[in-house]
């Protein structure tokens, strides 16, 4: 690929690349958790589906569309709700688990004995 800019640029114009590096954009910002990027992507794909947009610019019958329709249309809902599903657990995690500040101390009891008995281990 690096041999190939021209190439490389081209595929940088790519829908799929764009959307992919919005979606990459958000998990790092942690707006968007990482069990979520597999459902964000099956929704591009369903949004994105070559068979319906070929379909719809080829002027196939109206029968043919509305399946190449519908199907890209479940396609996007299943991914949809699957990254819904993630962000979902991932808010209810969150609320769930109490954050601790880098500041605060734990407990002297929350100490093992194994490191109290072992001199080595200080």
């Amino acid at each position: 690929m690096e041999r190939f800019p021209l190439l490389q640029r081209v595929l940088k114009l790519c829908p799929y690349h764009q959307i992919g590096q919005i979606i990459n954009l958000l998990r790092r910002e942690g707006r968007l958790p990482d069990s979520a990027k597999p459902g964000a992507f099956i929704a591009l794909m369903g949004l994105c589906c070559p068979l319906f947009w070929g379909a719809l610019w080829l002027g196939v019958s109206r029968n043919e569309l509305l399946f190449h329709a519908s199907h890209s249309a479940l396609v996007c809902l299943l991914g949809l709700f699957l990254m819904g599903q993630a962000v979902l657990r991932s808010s209810q995690q969150k609320q769930n688990s109490p954050e601790r500040s880098p500041t605060q101390r734990l407990p002297k009891d929350a100490v093992s004995n194994a490191d109290r008995s072992d001199p080595t281990a200080r």
